[in-house]
């Protein structure tokens, strides 16, 4: 929200850098972003 407003470009984690104009809840997540999401760890592992 922060970077809507001031207008500041965000890095997606697809390596697409964008200037968020709308509510981002309203468009869907970039298959790339997803599959790269999905695959992070969510910390160490026991």
């Amino acid at each position: 929200m922060e970077s809507m407003v001031t207008g500041t470009p965000l890095i997606a984690l697809c390596g697409k850098v964008w200037v968020p104009t709308r509510d981002p809840e309203r468009f869907p997540i970039c298959p790339r972003c997803k599959e790269i999401y999905e695959s992070m760890s969510e910390g160490p592992q026991e």
